[in-house]
Order: C-alpha cells, then sequence, then structure tokens
C-alpha cells in the first residue's frame, strides 16, 4: 500500500478498466529497478515519519491504515504544493 498510493497519487480508480491501467503502470514501475528502489525508499520514509509504532509486529487494525492513509496524503499533498 505505501508503495502504490504515493506512486499514483493516492487516486486510485474502483473502475475495473482504469484500476487495471494503473495496475499496469505501477508494475512497469516494479519492473525498473532504480523506479522500484525510488518508491521502496518513498514508502519506508513515509512509514518512518507516520508516527506509527514501528516495533509492531503486525499492522492490522483500521487505525494503523488510517495513519498511514493520513501520511501518504500528507506526502502528496506537499508534493504537488512544490
Amino acid at each position: 500500500m505505501l508503495a502504490i498510493l504515493p506512486s499514483e497519487g493516492n487516486t486510485l480508480k474502483m473502475n475495473s478498466n482504469e484500476l487495471e491501467k494503473q495496475c499496469e503502470k505501477f508494475k512497469s514501475k516494479l519492473l525498473n529497478d532504480t523506479e522500484a528502489i525510488n518508491l521502496f525508499q518513498l514508502a519506508l520514509e513515509i512509514l518512518k515519519s507516520s508516527g506509527i509504532d514501528l516495533e509492531k509486529p503486525r499492522y492490522k487494525s483500521s487505525d494503523d491504515t488510517d495513519t498511514l492513509r493520513k501520511a501518504v496524503n500528507s506526502y502528496v499533498s506537499r508534493k504537488s504544493n512544490l
């Protein structure tokens, strides 16, 4: 989740055709080593700055998901203001 949301600007559509196009776009980024590394480094930065407990063995609650979504939204908002 943390890799795909900032990559796609947190605008995933649920229409199956649009979702498939976005998945293909994301897949092409993952197949490019440089882009994939950049995406995962960004995901780690967002995770570390989110305020979520990094010592937890698993993240299962909706609170954790909400915290991560807010961190992604904050990143996307800052990025769009540049």
